[in-house]
């Protein structure tokens, strides 16, 4: 993912992050947005799944 935020030469958008992957995963996930000035899409996920 951090490879790939180097390349292009506007803004990213990240689609998508959630709890489902760790919670690990979601902060790095979150920290190379910052890193980087992407933007996130953040799927609410529950026990039903995706939210509609």
């Amino acid at each position: 993912m951090e490879a790939c935020l180097k390349v292009p030469g506007g803004k990213c958008l990240l689609n998508s992050t959630n709890y489902e992957d760790g919670e690990e995963r979601f902060f790095k996930v979150l920290q190379l947005a910052k890193e980087y000035g992407a933007g996130v899409v953040i799927g609410c996920i529950d026990e039903d799944g995706i939210a509609r």
